[in-house]
């Protein structure tokens, strides 16, 4: 019974498996999100992104690079960061990116003279 609600078993990384695996994830969807093509389900998806084709591209990628990047330096800091900073950190610099990228893609849907008006 103990063992099927994980009472008593270790996975050896202790509180810092939490940011681990928020960095290990932002690495992966960073890796895709900047080649998906438009769809309802995977990317940014703002009124704009689906009005421009130009800014769908610019926001997925520059999303993109952003996760990759921050998964990247969570990996390589949350050993180093005490773990009470390492998740607050991360989850600051995704809601970061999630404003970054939403400009982004207004920015872009704004300059782009093929968009579509809504």
């Amino acid at each position: 019974m103990q063992a099927s609600l994980g009472i008593g078993i270790s996975t050896g990384l202790g509180a810092a498996g939490v940011p681990l695996s928020i960095s290990l994830i932002l690495v992966l969807t960073g890796a895709v999100l900047g080649r998906v093509s438009p769809n309802a389900f995977v990317g940014v998806r703002t009124p704009w992104t689906f009005k421009s084709r130009r800014s769908w591209d610019r926001s997925n990628r520059l999303g993109g690079r952003l996760l990759f990047w921050t998964g990247i330096a969570g990996l390589v800091l949350t050993p180093v960061l005490p773990v009470t900073w390492s998740t607050p950190l991360l989850i600051v610099l995704i809601l970061a990116i999630t404003a970054m990228t939403i400009f982004e893609s207004w920015r872009v849907w704004r300059a782009d003279p093929d968009r579509q008006p809504f």
